[in-house]
């Protein structure tokens, strides 16, 4: 682990990672909901790329924050498809996107994060305003909300 990640150890203590968003994006926000009410255990914790301790660790990746999607597990930082592999194949099983995402050549995959991730603000005005986005306090880790 680098130094800044190391800034994280003790966050991960007894996680299955720790899931890095653009917390002011509905989209990610939406398709979080769905993948952490999966996650039974409470497993995963968030951190928005916003706030100073996410943007810090994106930026010391050279990731622009506002546009990353990571996942800091034991193992490592993972970004964009791999972040989603790990966590559909693991804390927040979800056996049919995990399939087509272990399926799918990874060229592919990676053309259709990219098209998701540069259409969000699209994306995100398919979602009612009424849809509830929040995310309880204590799935944050301490500065990342």
């Amino acid at each position: 682990m680098s130094a800044i990640e190391d800034n994280f150890a003790q966050d991960l203590r007894g996680l299955k990672g720790i899931i890095f968003f653009d917390g002011n994006c509905r989209f990610c926000r939406w398709a979080l909901k769905k993948i952490l009410a999966r996650d039974d255990e409470c497993s995963l914790k968030l951190c928005n790329v916003r706030s100073l301790r996410g943007r810090a660790l994106m930026e010391a990746y050279g990731h622009r924050p506002e546009s990353t999607f990571g996942l800091l597990t034991q193992n490592g930082l993972h970004f964009d498809v791999d972040a989603y592999e790990v966590i559909l194949n693991g804390p927040a099983q979800m056996p049919l996107p995990a399939f087509f995402v272990n399926q799918i050549p990874r060229r592919v995959s990676d053309f259709f994060y990219g098209k998701i991730a540069s259409n969000r603000a699209a994306l995100s005005s398919l979602i009612p305003s009424s849809a509830d986005l929040t995310f309880p306090a204590e799935r944050y880790i301490v500065g990342g909300e």
